[in-house]
Formats: C-alpha cells, structure tokens, sequence
C-alpha cells in the first residue's frame, strides 16, 4: 500500500495525535532546521522543540559586513550555513541564535563568535544581553572568540558551565590587563588548551595566568626557563612564536642535538631533562612529564653579553632579524648595527595594488607582499630599514617600478640622506625613466658595480650622455640592455670599456663594426658581445671589410674568424643572416613623396641640401638616390613646387634616430607639413614600428586593403578584436562603427573589491544559460569615467542586438542615474532580447526598459526590495506588456495582490513568503483561460495542505507522473523528496494543468492532453 492510499482514511491519525514521547522522539531525530520549521507549526510543537535536544554540535555566529549576518551549525551527519542579509538582517540572526542558546539541553563541541570588518558595539552589547539573560550554563567544551571586546569574552565564559569547556582560543590582539580579568573566572582555570593567534609582548609577566594549562599555543617576545619550570607539574606542550637562533644550542648548553634540531638540558642533580625541538618560525618545547621540582637560575636572551646577542643576531634570517628588531629599543639598535642576511634584493611596484620586496640570501628566502591601507608606506618603511644598515653587501638589486614617480623620488632621497653609498654587484633596473638609472647608479659605491641590465621599453630613451659621465658606469664590467638601443652606431665609443656587451639596436654600420673590431682586438679583458641589429650591411660585406677568415657556414649563420695582430688571441664573428640588408631604392620609387616629405622637413630646419643628403643617406644608405638628383629635388621644393599628400615615413624615421618622443614628432611634423590629415593612430603605428627597430618602411598595413574587404573582415571578428581595431585609425574606427558589433551578451556591473569602487564590462558570445558564458571582461577600478564612454561606444551602434543585457550596482546610485541618462540620449532604441538586473530601484528599472525596443524584449529579470505595488507603472510600459516571460528573484509578502500585472506572461518565476487557497485559484482560473502560457515556478515557504489545494483545485492525483513511488518509512519522512503531481482538466478545452507541489514549492504547467 502506498502513502497516498495509507493517508486517505477518513479515520487516519494525525501527527499532532501520536503520543507527546513519541512525537519527541521523532523530532529529536530532524536536522536542526526542519526542526526549525516544524516549530513554527503551533504552539504545541513550538514547545516540544524547545525542550529536545537540538541536533547541533558545532556553532558558528559572524558578522562580516554592516549588512550580513551568518550562522552555522553542524552536527556529526550534516552542516547548514544559514545567510541572512536586508532589513534587520543581524535581528533575524540573533533571535534565530537566542533559540537555540535558549535550549537546557544544547550541547557544543564548539561554539565561534566574532566579525570581522567593522566595529561591533551594538552588537556585541546585544550579545552580552542575550548571555546574561540565559536561565542555565551553556555547556561548551570548546570556545573560539575573534574580534570581541573584553566585557563580551567575559560574559561568553561566564555563561559557560565551569568544567565543560576544555579549550579557549583567542585570535585578536588582548591586553594584558584583560587576560588578568579573563583569569579570575573558573572556566577559565578549568579549561586544560588555550590557543592566542596573535602576540603576546610580556609573558613573563603574564605568566602566572597559564601555569594550570596543560596546553598552550602563542606567539611571544621571549620566555625565560623559570617561567617553564613554575609550569612543569600541569605542563605537557608549548609551542611558541619566538624566533630562535641558529646556534642557540651553544647559548643554551644543549647536548644531544639531532635533525630537526632537537635538543636536550640535563637538569642538575636529576635524571630528567628538558627538550627542545627547533622549527622554522616556531620553538616548540616539549617538557616531559617526569620533571620533578627544580629551581634553575637560568640567564635569559636578555641577559646575554652584547656582543653574544650580536653574534647570534648575526646568524638569524633576514625575517627573524626584522621580528626581533620590535621587540625593544636595545633589539633594535642591535639590528641595525649587524650586517643583514640579504644577499639578493628586489623592489617590485609592477603588480596591480602591491609592491613586493624580496630578501634572499643563500640559506633563506622572504617574500613580502604589501597591499591594503597605505601598502607603498609600510613597503617604503621596510626598504628604509634594510638600505640605512651601513653593512649591507647586495650581490644584485633589482628595481621594477613602472610609472610611480613619486615613489621613485621618495626612493632617490633616502638614498641620497645616507651616511654611506650602497655595496651593489649587479643592478637590474626596468622601465626606467631619462634620470632614474643615472639616481640609482649614484648612490651605489663605487667599483662595486660589475653588472648593469637596464630594460627599456616604449619611448623611454636612455640619456647615454649622461650615464658616461659617471665612475659607476666606466667601471662596470657587464652591461645589458634590453630592449633596443636607437643610435648604436654613433655612440659606440662608450661602450668599448665593457668587457660584456649585449643589447638590440636599430641599424648598424660597416664602420661601426669596424670599431668594435678595433676596440675587442685592443681590450685584453674583453669576453663576448651581443648586437642585435635589424638592418645591418650584407655578410658578404662584413666578411670583406673585417677581412674575416671562414670557419662555419650554416642556413641561418655565418662564423668568421679574425687573427689579433701579436697576440695569440683571436674575435670571433658569428653573422646571423636574419637582419635586413636590402636596399631601399625600391621604397623611394614606389612613394616618392615620402623623399619631398623629409627634404620640407629638413628645410624647414635649416638643413641645406648637402646636410639633407647626408641625413637621407643615415637612414636609408647611399644607395637610394644619387646626389646630383636629391640636390635637384631639393631646388624644387625649395621654391615651393610639392606633391600632395605627402608621406611622412621617412620623417618618422628621422625623429626615431634624433631620439624625439612620439608625441614631439607628431605636433613637429604637423606644424612642419601642415597637413591636417595626419592620423595620429597610423602616425604611431609607424613610430612604434620604427622605435622598435623594424626598417621596412614599404611594409603593407591593415588600412591598404579595399575597404569592403576590411568590412568583411571586420564582421567576422570577435567585439575585442573589433574594439582594438577600432583604435587604430579614424578610418577603421569609422567601419567598425558601421559594422554589427560581435556581441550578444553585455554585463555591466559596480561592485566593491577590496574597498575599492570597480566597474566592469563582460562581452558574451554563445551563451546557453546563466553558468555557461563565453565571456571576456574590461575592469575599471576608482573613479574612471572611461567606463561608460566605452559602453556608451557599444550601445550608440544602431546594428547592435544583444540577446542578453545584464546591469548591476552594488556600490553607486550616481553611476545608475549616468548610465540610465546615456541609455536614454541614444538616437535609437536598444534591441535587447532578455534584460537582467540585480537589485533596482523600480523607477530605474522602468528608465531602462524604456531605452528598450517594444517587440524586441521577451525576458526580464530583476529584483526591487520595494513593495510589488511600486510596479503599478511599469505594468504600463509596452515593453512589460510584449515581453513573454519575467522572473522576479526578490522575496515578496505582496506579490498576489499584484498578481493581476503578470497575468499576460507565458512563464513566471518568482519566490513568496506565502500563497492562499485563493491565490492557488486565481492562478489556476488566469491559466486556464491564457492560451499562451506555459510554465510558472512559485516557491514558497507556507501553503495550504497539499491534500487541501487537491479538494480545492479540483485536482486529479497523476501517479503515473509521480517521481517517487514508496512505502511510508521513518528514514525517507527525514532525507527524501516527495512531490504531488495533480491535472485539472480545462472547460471546453484539451489542455489541461499539471500542478506539482512539494516542500519547496509549487509549479503549474499547461499541456496538451
């Protein structure tokens, strides 16, 4: 027999009819929450369930955010995290916690307590009310407390019942006051575990409070062994964080020591013994329980001779040195006078929101990351700290900052205040700026330096002029530099002192390989270099001119060898054959206004024209042109006869060589050629291409195909590859402003990181539902207004149809009100299929449907924490009235008197606190008589009896259709999911309505019979 036929006796017991131990059996076996539930019932079984005993071993409460609160409970069988969030959030929390504290028979393994990002004080207030209101002692055998007041510690271990609890752990920073406060209460001198996360600055003092511990974990400044002795007769394990020297054994007369460290002090007069095991970070004393009464007149760290404690300082990584410098002026002063265990050292400002500082030496590392509040200071202070310890010796220090000049100022003048110049092997410094290796390279002493690498990177042009001039530079041994060196062949010459050389350049000469030749032969110090040219003569011609002999000829290479006249050494050549060497006559014919160009240019600059040539001839070779025709050329220009328009490449050129910036080339060669149709985005193109060495000035770019080609081209690419795109020139732009963009899905989002305001922008592309989107995202971060002109870019695009549109604020209502005002400018309507929102206002969520075309909009979502009567006007809009199917995710208590604004749709899906027997026949009458509807998802927390909505509705139980078919048993009524499937058959219709109703609701689905 079946449930359904074992209910359906008219003299059926009911629940509330079994015997009151027997229903208190039962519930004693629900999980918390159905017992949570059931307790709502009626008074009777309110009363039951406050006098079982709760199915919680473990208790969790936090308060993380002003406007959250979460519980969790646990037993050995499952865990529940309860989230509560909106109006009265943390109200809910703590009546929902009063209920189960409340409970006699509560029993917790452990109970945790605490926030985490705000201040407190009301409710910890609250909490202490709630305590001390408690008619029993909690019975607790562990008890975790994080960020509470003292007066709210005390009241949780006074609501404890003296002897249940075992263990204390307390993870904010206490004073020693409190802890004496703390200890005068009985749960505490019974507890036998306690663990403090944070420092403990005077134990010594404190001491006395953990003599009855049997365990006890903490961070401390030092310990002394009488403190360890007054413990012994309870004491079993300590494990203390306190940094320890290498060769404490020595200090300390251990004996017996082992890897890892593991020590042992004969106690005089005594067979037993203290031992010591040392671990990184940590000390860890296990003191055996056979130590018997003594009194040891031990010296502690302090005592020790200075010159004692500095020799163990000495031997301390870099990180244990640091700890110890806080704990006294004396520490300090010691710190600071011994020679830091740092042999390699980087300052990194290249991560986004955090500077690094790395301290390597050759037997530890320390990795420090700085983000949060005032994260450059406490970096800076650190940095301060290593770099004034007049004996520090760096075998390489490397510097990254990137654009923070502030910081790189606030760097150049603490070095500059020293006493003493830095020790520095080997100095890496990247993306710098004209004067920032010149500042670092002055403060290193000098003939310490043996190697330099600076990396450059775009328009950061290195004053070679000026680092020459220094001691630093003409005794270093190495040099690197990479990236690329713009005029190698004209300032070779201060280079020729290196005894390693490498680095990339634009061009180089047959006559500066000819010096270098020279200067290797003359160097008997010289190793090896590295020249990287994109354009260098021909192998033929480098052979012949060095007079080099052959020795290997490979597809890629050529190695010649060349004899140092009276010496048995000898250079050896190795030729890639990946360089450009052809001559570029053939670009000067096919653009011959490139030539008229440059000579305007020089014009302009006073060049005459034998200057002129030879500049020409410094770019492209002598070969391009004969000077009998540039001086003819010259003379034409000169009287005014040009061509129109003029390409400036070769203008462009002469700028990267001079070592102008790309901005001071574009406003030159624009008030020079007075064009005014110089695109800045194909200007830089060029700039860049040349800056970075490549001289192929007759290369095709992306703008010379047709341009229905590029249309095409343009359709059939991805929305970031169009976005890019668009960058690049005004004539692209313009075409990717014409073309349908590649999106069909747009998020737009605020939301708080890290405290800080953030936006993003997320492209989709085929997207099949809400966990599976090809998404890619552009975040902004602060107060960045670029964040809606790109959007605004995006929407104005009148071929722009998008699928999904997704808008979301968590942080900023004046962001809401710009982005609701550009929508609303637009010249068109947006052509959205589903519109999404997260929480809204309902009068801007009716200002963005309004931006969306009527006909086009078949899905909404959203959310309003306003009553459902505040949709009366957005009932009226006809977009809600086209759209075919809507979702509010917000809980509502009012949402079926407003019910008669969704009639229309062909789904629903929402969430109601409760829904009437009338309600249940409005919505079986409406889609009855709704031809188009389809499905509608309620959930629901309280409904009328299923086998009442049966009656009622006039239903026909399906069991043909039920998804569960059992016999009634006691273990399925605690774990399983039962679901009622009913028909009702529409009048003068063959459809009809499915309802299936179960614990978490109900769905109604129109079929065809």
């Amino acid at each position: 027999m079946d449930l359904h036929n074992r209910l359906a006796g008219v003299d059926q017991k009911k629940f509330y009819d079994l015997p009151f131990d027997v229903i208190e059996k039962i519930v004693e076996y629900l999980d918390f929450e159905s017992q949570m539930k059931l307790r709502r019932v009626c008074h009777g079984l309110k009363n039951i369930m406050d006098q079982v005993k709760p199915p919680i071993d473990r208790l969790k409460c936090d308060f993380n955010y002003p406007k959250t609160a979460n519980l969790f409970y646990a037993s050995k069988y499952y865990k529940r995290f309860q989230y509560y969030n909106g109006e009265n959030c943390k109200e809910r929390a703590f009546n929902a916690m009063e209920i189960i504290l409340s409970n006699p028979r509560l029993r917790l393994d452990s109970f945790e307590c605490g926030e985490y990002s705000f201040d407190l004080s009301g409710d910890d207030h609250k909490l202490i009310e709630q305590l001390n209101a408690l008619n029993h002692q909690l019975e607790i055998t562990e008890i975790t407390m994080r960020h509470l007041k003292t007066e709210t510690m005390i009241a949780l271990l006074k609501a404890t019942k003296p002897g249940t609890l075992e263990e204390v752990r307390i993870t904010e920073w206490i004073k020693p006051e409190d802890i004496d406060k703390l200890a005068e209460l009985d749960q505490w001198k019974q507890a036998k575990r306690l663990r403090i996360d944070t420092y403990l600055a005077d134990f010594s003092r404190q001491s006395q409070n953990f003599h009855h511990f049997e365990f006890i974990q903490c961070r401390v400044g030092e310990i002394s062994v009488d403190d360890l002795m007054a413990m012994k007769n309870s004491f079993i394990m300590c494990i203390m964080g306190l940094p320890m020297p290498t060769e404490i054994d020595k200090v300390l007369g251990l004996t017996q020591v082992t890897f890892p460290y593991i020590g042992r002090f004969k106690i005089p007069n005594s067979n037993e013994f203290l031992e010591f095991t040392f671990l990184p970070l940590i000390t860890q004393m296990d003191l055996h329980n056979r130590l018997t009464n003594l009194n040891l007149n031990q010296k502690t760290f302090n005592d020790l001779p200075f010159e004692t404690i500095e020799q163990i300082v000495e031997y301390l990584d870099f990180e244990s040195q640091m700890r110890l410098r806080t704990l006294s002026r004396a520490l300090q002063n010691i710190v600071d006078q011994v020679k830091p265990t740092i042999d390699h050292l980087r300052y990194d400002f290249n991560y986004h929101r955090m500077v690094i500082i790395n301290c390597v030496s050759r037997y530890s590392s320390c990795h420090n990351s700085y983000i949060g509040e005032n994260y450059k200071n406490k970096a800076f202070n650190d940095m301060k700290i290593i770099l004034s310890n007049p004996k520090l010796r760096l075998e390489s220090f490397i510097y990254y900052n990137q654009e923070f000049h502030e910081d790189h100022q606030k760097l150049i003048e603490l070095l500059n205040s020293l006493n003493h110049k830095l020790e520095i092997t080997k100095l890496v410094i990247s993306q710098p700026r004209n004067e920032r290796v010149m500042d670092i390279l002055k403060a290193i002493k000098t003939g310490t330096l043996e190697e330099l690498i600076i990396r450059c990177f775009p328009h950061e042009i290195i004053n070679i002029d000026g680092l020459v001039d220094l001691d630093q530079w003409k005794q270093a041994k190495t040099l690197t530099i990479v990236g690329v060196f713009p005029d190698f062949s004209h300032q070779f010459h201060h280079f020729r002192h290196f005894e390693s050389l490498e680095l990339s350049v634009n061009d180089i000469s047959i006559n500066a390989m000819m010096d270098m030749k020279t200067a290797f032969s003359e160097n008997p110090n010289f190793d090896r270099c590295i020249i990287r040219p994109t354009i260098r003569p021909p192998t033929s011609v480098i052979k012949e001119q060095l007079g080099l002999t052959d020795v290997s000829h490979g597809t890629g290479f050529y190695i010649g060898r060349w004899n140092i006249p009276d010496s048995e050494d000898h250079l050896e050549f190795l030729v890639s054959k990946s360089a450009i060497y052809t001559p570029m006559s053939k670009f000067l014919d096919n653009h011959p206004t490139a030539l008229e160009a440059l000579i305007l240019y020089d014009i302009e600059k006073w060049r005459t024209a034998d200057r002129s040539y030879r500049n020409l001839c410094e770019l492209i070779g002598e070969d391009a042109i004969s000077e009998e025709d540039f001086e003819e050329l010259y003379r034409k220009l000169i009287k005014g006869k040009k061509t129109h328009p003029l390409d400036l490449r070769l203008c462009i050129l002469s700028d990267v060589i001079e070592r102008k910036s790309s901005s001071q080339s574009f406003i030159d060669t624009n008030k020079i050629i007075r064009s005014k149709d110089i695109d800045y985005q194909e200007f830089k193109f060029w700039f860049d291409t040349l800056f970075y060495g490549s001289r192929d000035l007759d290369q095709k770019t992306f703008s010379d195909l047709p341009f229905e080609t590029i249309s095409i081209i343009v359709e059939f690419l991805d929305f970031k590859s169009q976005a890019r795109l668009r960058q690049v020139s005004h004539g692209l732009r313009n075409i990717v402003d014409r073309v349908k963009p590649s999106v069909q899905h747009l998020s737009f989002s605020f939301y708080t990181s890290g405290g800080i305001n953030s936006f993003s922008i997320s492209y989709g592309l085929n997207y099949r539902g809400f966990y599976d989107v090809a998404f890619w995202s552009t975040r902004y971060d602060g107060e960045n207004e670029g964040v809606l002109k790109d959007l605004e870019i995006l929407l104005r695009n009148p071929k722009l149809q998008l699928d999904s549109l997704h808008l979301g604020n968590q942080t900023d209502a004046e962001k809401d009100e710009k982005l609701i005002d550009m929508v609303n400018s637009l010249n068109h309507k947006l052509k959205v299929t589903r519109f999404e929102t997260g929480f809204i206002k309902t009068e801007k969520l009716i200002a963005s449907l309004k931006s969306v075309k009527p006909g086009t909009l078949e899905e909404i979502s959203f959310k309003i924490d306003e009553p459902m009567s505040s949709i009366d006007r957005l009932a009226k809009l006809e977009q809600w009235k086209q759209a075919k199917h809507v979702e509010v995710y917000s809980v509502h208590t009012d949402f079926f008197p407003n019910f008669h604004h969704f009639h229309h749709f062909e789904s629903l899906r929402t969430s109601v606190k409760s829904i009437s027997m009338n309600d249940l026949l409005t919505m079986r009458n409406v889609y009855s008589e709704n031809v188009n509807f389809k499905h509608c998802s309620i959930k629901v927390t309280n409904k009328p009896l299923t086998r009442v909505i049966e009656e009622r509705l006039g239903l026909a139980e399906l069991r043909e259709e039920n998804h569960v078919m059992f016999e009634f048993n006691f273990d399925f009524f605690l774990r399983g999911r039962s679901s009622y499937f009913g028909r009702y058959n529409i009048p003068d219709s063959k459809d009809y309505l499915l309802f299936d109703i179960d614990k978490f609701g109900i769905k109604v689905r129109r079929k065809s019979a």
